[in-house]
This record gives structure tokens, C-alpha cells and sequence, in this order.
């Protein structure tokens, strides 16, 4: 059921609703950064939310590992340790669940799918090897969208395979600018009767790993931060957290009010929703 966001709600900044709240959940993209630099006030909030002791955990759909995004936040001024603990991506939790015995597809050889100047730090962690075979491919791995996606995937639904999806997002900012991500192609794919798993916001396993490395304290006292009302809200809905939704992110575009109504009829519910990542109003 939709909860509707009440003025007061809508006026808050991190200063004024961080005391209840000891672990963040905090997106990277359209939150603290736009892929090149830092937003205004990001620095800022992180410096003041670590002065009063609270743990940060950045959980990202980027398909790249975590120790990747930490040298990127580092030529941002965002450091581990000093402005937070963790990172968490979907390309860890594909490391994680193709390395998992237990996972059909561990071992097995996969066909790549994405830009191959990121896909080095992902692909030297999982187990199975790399085809540039299609048909004789057991899966496909799928990080980036690149000109030869629609090909490949035509071909992929015809030969039946399975396409694993290391980023869920539609869309992301990079450098001020709107662009489409892998899972816009891989909703297409599944929607044209292919098999899609996805690793990332909203499924729970990343929320679930996330948490696990803040050493999972009780849910009401974490708080997740996100720009995307169907991967961070909806994965934070999902796993019963308290979430800020960031308007000048990805749906900066849309009037406050256009986005409450589609807030509304799809039953997805921020507990706060504000411009942007601040700790108070400038």
C-alpha cells in the first residue's frame, strides 16, 4: 500500500533525520557522484554523517568490483575510511554467485557481453571461461551496452540462453547526462521470452550481503539512499529499510508532483524524499 509523503517529510535533510539511524545504505551514481565528480554538499554530508559514527556501505549496480569504484571515488576526493567503510556492487555479488558451487552456471564457459575495458577487473574473479563462441556458450555475461548488443541478444533468444544481467539499471547519470544501461536491453530480452538473472538493486542478495559486511544490524536502524525509485526504493521496500529518495538524480526531469502520482500507482514507498544528498539546506 502507497504511503503519501507529507510536507514535513519532504523538507528534511540529512541533519535533521540521521539520529535514529546508525548504518547507510548509500547509492553512488545521481547521489554522491554523476561518474566524473562529486556533487555539491556529497563531501559535505558524508564528512558530518562520520562525525556522528555512523557506518556508510556504498551498494552500487555498477558491474564493476568494489576495489574498482574505490580508486574511481578516490579521484573524486571520496576515500575508504575517511568518508566510508564499504563498497558492495553487483559485479561483487556476480563474483560472489558464480564462484558459489551451488550455482548452475559456476564453472561453466560464458559468452561476454559488455565493454571489455571494465571487464578485466570483473572477469579475473569468476570461475569458467570465456567463449567468443555463442552458440557454444553455457551463459552469457552480460555488463555493459555496447553496439553490438541487439545483435547478439537476437541471436542469444534464438539459441535459447540464459543472460545474466551485472547491472539492473535503466538508466544512470555519467557526467551530468542521462544515458541507458544493460538493464534496459535485459528487460527487453525477457520480455521477448529469454531468461534473465539479474545480480543488483532490488533483488534482495545484494541488500543481504550488504548487510552482512555492517555486520547486520537491525534494520530500523539502517537507512538506504538511492535516486532510482525501481532499484533503490523498491530493494529497499523489498528488505523492510527506511529510504530516502534523491530527486535530482535520475528523475530530476520529472515535476514533484508527476513523480508522487507514478510513486502512487506503482506502490513504491520512500520514507523521505529530497533534492539531493545534503546534510543541511544551503
Amino acid at each position: 500500500m502507497h504511503k503519501d509523503i507529507s510536507p514535513q517529510q519532504e523538507q528534511q535533510t540529512f541533519s535533521t533525520i540521521h539520529t535514529p539511524y546508525t548504518h547507510f545504505l548509500l547509492d553512488m551514481w545521481g547521489v554522491v557522484h554523476d561518474g566524473c565528480n562529486a556533487l555539491p554538499g556529497a563531501i559535505h554530508c558524508l564528512e558530518n554523517l562520520r562525525a556522528h559514527d555512523k557506518k556508510i556501505l556504498f551498494i552500487s549496480n555498477s558491474s564493476r568490483p568494489g576495489h574498482n569504484l574505490e580508486q574511481l571515488m578516490n579521484g573524486m576526493g571520496i576515500e575508504r575510511g575517511t568518508h566510508y567503510d564499504h563498497i558492495h556492487s553487483s559485479g561483487d555479488a556476480v563474483i560472489d554467485g558464480l564462484n558459489d558451487p551451488e550455482n548452475d552456471f559456476s564453472g561453466k564457459d560464458y559468452y561476454y557481453l559488455g565493454d571489455d575495458t571494465h571487464a578485466h577487473p570483473l572477469l579475473e574473479h569468476i570461475s569458467g571461461k570465456r567463449t567468443l563462441n555463442l552458440e557454444q556458450a553455457d551463459y552469457i555475461l552480460f555488463t555493459a551496452l555496447v553496439p553490438t548488443t541487439d545483435m547478439v541478444l537476437e541471436e542469444a533468444l534464438r539459441l535459447n540462453k540464459t543472460l545474466i544481467c551485472a547491472n539492473p539499471d535503466v538508466v544512470a547519470i555519467h557526467g551530468g547526462k542521462t544515458g541507458h544501461c544493460p538493464g534496459l536491453a535485459a528487460q527487453k530480452y525477457e520480455k521477448n521470452g529469454g531468461i534473465v538473472i539479474y545480480y543488483g538493486k532490488p533483488y534482495p542478495p545484494i541488500y543481504e550481503s550488504s548487510l552482512k559486511k555492517l555486520g547486520n544490524p537491525p534494520k530500523e536502524k539502517v537507512l538506504a539512499v538511492g535516486d532510482g525509485m525501481h532499484t533503490d526504493i523498491k530493494g529497499a521496500n523489498t528488505m523492510g529499510l527506511d529510504v530516502v529518495l534523491i530527486h535530482s538524480g535520475i528523475h530530476r526531469d520529472e515535476s514533484r508532483q508527476s513523480l508522487e502520482k507514478t510513486l502512487k500507482t506503482q506502490d513504491i514507498n520512500p520514507t523521505f524524499i529530497m533534492d539531493r544528498f545534503m546534510w543541511n539546506k544551503a
